[in-house]
């Protein structure tokens, strides 16, 4: 299951199984609409890949409500949360996701040293949510827009603010659509490779 919708099913199932009520959000995966009342053969609700109206499929759903089914209230409430905190220290990240559930940490430009500490921080967290018995990833983001947005200054390639990006493709469209992808490639490629997801 692909890890981003696998996040986002998992958190959204996870509150509306907390709640008893949430507007415009399902309580339970819908039964087939063409299946007689009285067909007596079941199939795995998992492989089910009819998309609902908003976003993940029922298989998807069916897996994240599989997934939560023994969680507690605190376990359940820690996943809607990506948790922010004060310094440098990779270990006060990961006992903040582990004593609260969370689903992650968001790091600022007050949490960077360097790229080693990075590192350490994102594999931290990841290795705290699998304490917490997860198997799915953490959340783990960062600003790093370009520009003045740029929480990981010194450790990822520093580009100009995206607003720019109107004006390269204005000069010059083919060059600038190229330049602005490229960009963004390789925003994400090193965000990946430092363990953010």
């Amino acid at each position: 299951m692909r890890p981003v919708i696998a996040g986002a099913v998992l958190a959204l199932a996870a509150g509306a199984g907390a709640a008893a009520v949430t507007v415009g959000m399902p309580t339970r995966v819908e039964d087939e609409p063409n299946r007689p009342a009285n067909a007596t053969t079941r199939t795995d609700a998992t492989k089910d890949t009819t998309p609902l109206a908003w976003g993940p499929t029922r298989g998807e759903l069916a897996t994240a409500r599989e997934l939560v089914s023994g969680w507690d209230e605190e376990q359940l409430a820690g996943q809607v949360i990506v948790g922010r905190y004060h310094g440098t220290d990779p270990a006060k990240a990961a006992k903040m996701v582990r004593k609260l559930h969370l689903a992650g940490v968001s790091v600022t430009g007050e949490n960077v040293v360097d790229e080693a500490q990075v590192r350490e921080t994102t594999a931290a967290v990841s290795r705290a949510v699998a304490a917490d018995g997860r198997s799915f990833p953490a959340v783990i983001g960062v600003d790093q827009e370009g520009g003045v947005v740029s929480h990981l200054r010194g450790v990822a390639t520093e580009f100009p603010e995206f607003a720019r990006t109107g004006d390269a493709i204005e000069a010059k469209p083919g060059k600038g659509v190229k330049v602005t992808t490229e960009a963004a490639r390789t925003t994400a490629l090193e965000l990946r490779d430092l363990g953010f997801t």
